[in-house]
């Protein structure tokens, strides 16, 4: 009987998740922040990518018979390290042009930043382009690229 409860107890576990590839993207998809219904939307590309200690999602969508789409930059904190402190500069770049800020660091748990909001009717990142990411926080820096996935 001890041995099936240790059994359970691991597989419980096991079968939560922790941080596996995808669940690294949990709070950070448009359907965690918008109230969306996909037959409302003309298009919706979500550009992700991770790292060790980072995961960020560029969100752009429009709504059908709408003449502007919008843009969202939103990223987490998913390093086993210590936390964010003080300053976090970010910086994007795609091929609808780039955006770069700086944010003070969150004391919630979950570490979700939502930065870089914009409303426009200009150029939309093409969906089989790469957004290329860096973030810089605690002395430290990590980059990686975004994609459509």
């Amino acid at each position: 009987m001890k041995n099936a409860t240790i059994i359970l107890a691991i597989l419980g576990i096991l079968l939560s998740g922790g941080y596996s590839k995808s669940s690294v993207y949990s709070g950070l998809m448009a359907n965690d922040i918008y109230d969306l219904e996909v037959s409302e939307l003309e298009f919706l590309n979500e550009y992700k990518g991770s790292a060790d200690n980072w995961a960020a999602n560029l969100i752009s969508l429009q709504k059908k018979g709408e003449d502007n789409h919008k843009r969202q930059l939103v990223f987490k904190y998913i390093g086993e390290g210590t936390k964010p402190y003080g300053d976090i500069k970010y910086s994007y770049d795609t091929t609808a042009g780039s955006g770069r800020g700086t944010t003070s660091a969150n004391k919630n748990a979950e570490d979700v930043y939502f930065v870089g909001y914009i409303i426009s009717n200009g150029s939309i990142p093409q969906a089989d382009s790469s957004v290329s990411f860096r973030v810089e926080w605690n002395g430290q820096t990590e980059e990686f690229d975004l994609k459509v996935r």
